[in-house]
């Protein structure tokens, strides 16, 4: 064997240069054929839980796709958000919203409410309007003290309905034990 400098002239390595110019494509195809192609879970790494959020994930995937996110859900993040900037001086992100609400400082029946909140899922307000309710069914739509929409945000923070200042007081006394 013998050290040659660089491509100086010496026969084999310009032969070896004109070889690998010949054969080289422009372009080189790096996709892996379908047939090697491995997808899926390996079984032994594989839990129930780790199974189950990857059929959550997909399933939510393939709704979001074919409907979109849900716009009621995305208006009261909106509000949610903008009312902790206005009260509390921090604007949390999509992520941390929802996080916070799976906080366990909260019971289940909270966390659950919290969530029905945000995504709107009871049926109150305009849910009551729709056309193919009867007139007695979409009376409900209103609140029967002052006439308003009946949502949850009214329910909650805007009606002054009988009581209503009591269970705020409760709550507060509730939050300061906490």
């Amino acid at each position: 064997m013998q050290w040659v400098e660089g491509h100086s002239g010496h026969e084999g390595n310009e032969n070896a240069d004109r070889l690998a110019k010949e054969d080289s494509p422009d372009h080189f195809d790096w996709s892996i054929p379908p047939t090697l192609r491995l997808t899926g879970a390996k079984l032994n790494q594989l839990t129930q839980s780790l199974a189950h959020q990857a059929v959550l994930t997909a399933k939510l995937e393939k709704e979001r796709e074919k409907y979109g996110r849900r716009s009621r859900t995305e208006t009261n993040l909106e509000k949610t958000k903008l009312s902790l900037e206005e009260d509390f001086g921090i604007s949390p992100t999509r992520r941390a919203i929802w996080r916070g609400i799976r906080n366990r400082d909260f019971s289940r029946k909270a966390r659950n409410f919290l969530w029905m909140l945000i995504h709107d899922a009871y049926m109150t307000g305009s849910h009551w309007l729709r056309p193919t309710f009867g007139e007695e069914l979409q009376e409900r739509a209103t609140c029967h003290h002052d006439g308003h929409l009946e949502t949850m945000e009214h329910i909650l923070t805007e009606c002054d309905s009988p009581g209503q200042a009591l269970i705020w007081e409760l709550v507060e006394s509730m939050w300061q034990r906490k």
